[in-house]
């Protein structure tokens, strides 16, 4: 049988705050790339519908499968609808 591998404590925690800063900057990316873009958006609509008194109507199915019409795969193709 193999000894086990003994690994300096100071490797251990370098490891450690590497993965630390992986995970946070991961996060910071998240938010930044798509959570700050949707509220921005959802302020820009309650800013128009407010000044403008306009009704803002967001679509809430925007696909629909084709009705007969299959890919190479088999499977049903997807359409946007006006």
């Amino acid at each position: 049988l193999k000894r086990p591998v003994r690994i300096p404590v100071h490797q251990i925690q370098q490891f450690k705050n590497m993965l630390n800063r992986f995970i946070e900057a991961t996060a910071v990316m998240v938010v930044t790339t798509c959570i700050i873009p949707v509220l921005v958006i959802l302020f820009f609509i309650w800013v128009v519908k407010t000044l403008f008194n306009v009704q803002v109507v967001i679509p809430t199915q925007m696909m629909k499968p084709k009705k007969g019409k299959r890919s190479h795969d088999g499977e049903k193709e997807l359409m946007l609808t006006e």
